[in-house]
């Protein structure tokens, strides 16, 4: 039987050779390379201050037509308090009573007027459940409006400028004295909206005022 023979002589050949290739050693040569390949590209980025849009969501119906205030004694068309001037089949409102699309330009006007610089003109209105006007507040506190006009005064006054100029109207270097001097006054202003609305909401609704 010659087959176990060659079979028995060929796995000692394989067995050597395994331990001969698993106790070779392998010598490595380092290799500094040559030179390292670099890309660099270079952009240039400009910049440009967009001004910003401002987008008015307005109710077209004829409600905008509606008093601000149809308790207001100028709203009334002869009909009594409150007013349904300015509603269907109803006279329009007299050019003294304040209509909440008259309202709207006003607040426009005044923002457009001053070049767009304006960032909020915030007018809270308060109603009733069922849409009855109670009172509103408009832009600022009292408080707020008083330092402000006292501020400009302040500052026109050393640029020699007229008392009630406006802050568009100031030098850039006045109008940054101006800005200087409210910013640290904003928390407190912000207390006195706070304030004014409860005030405004307490009397109107004959509450007190907690």
């Amino acid at each position: 039987m010659r087959t176990p023979v060659v079979l028995a002589v060929a796995s000692a050949v394989l067995a050597a050779v395994a331990i001969v290739v698993g106790c070779q050693t392998y010598d490595f040569e380092p290799v500094q390379p040559i030179a390292i390949a670099q890309t660099t590209a270079s952009y240039s980025t400009i910049g440009r201050s967009l001004k910003p849009n401002m987008a008015l969501l307005v109710d077209k119906s004829g409600s905008m037509n509606f008093a601000v205030n149809p308790s207001d004694p100028n709203c009334d068309v002869g009909t009594g308090l409150p007013s349904n001037c300015g509603q269907t089949l109803a006279p329009p409102c007299p050019a003294a009573c304040p209509t909440r699309w008259g309202d709207l330009k006003a607040a426009m006007t005044q923002f457009l007027s001053n070049n767009g610089k304006s960032r909020a003109i915030p007018v809270f209105v308060f109603y009733t459940r069922e849409m009855e006007y109670i009172t509103r507040f408009v832009e600022r506190p009292s408080s707020a409006q008083a330092q402000i006009d006292s501020i400009l005064d302040d500052v026109s006054s050393r640029y020699n400028l007229a008392p009630g100029t406006t802050f568009t109207n100031l030098p850039e270097a006045g109008r940054k004295e101006v800005i200087d001097t409210i910013l640290p006054r904003f928390v407190d202003w912000q207390r006195d909206s706070i304030s004014e609305m409860r005030q405004l909401l307490s009397s109107a609704l004959g509450l007190p005022n907690a």
